[in-house]
């Protein structure tokens, strides 16, 4: 079975013209990766220093490209939103400690 990986940017969830893909992969673990590549470049691109996770995943998901794999199934399915803050954290861990020491 062929997994795509498409990409909706976010402020334009609901309309398909502005979807993209990506790619196409010969397994959901492949298409997996690759969504979740796209999000950590995303968050990295848009880190600044002294920026917090919190910053940046507001940041994300107010300009993010929101990458997503059809066919959705049990292989292929992973939480987007749960990765990325996941990403942002260890991004943004210096600042975390620092204002935590504050």
């Amino acid at each position: 079975m062929l997994y795509r990986v498409y990409i909706d940017a976010n402020p334009h969830q609901m309309d398909t013209s502005t979807r993209v893909m990506h790619g196409v992969y010969d397994c959901a673990e492949q298409a997996v990766d690759a969504a979740r590549e796209l999000i950590s470049s995303r968050l990295t691109e848009s880190h600044r220093q002294g920026m917090s996770a919190a910053e940046l995943m507001e940041a994300y998901v107010r300009r993010g490209e929101m990458p997503f794999i059809m066919p959705e199934d049990e292989h292929s399915q992973f939480d987007r939103i749960a990765f990325a803050r996941e990403r942002a954290k260890r991004l943004c861990w210096r600042e975390e400690l620092r204002s935590s020491k504050d």
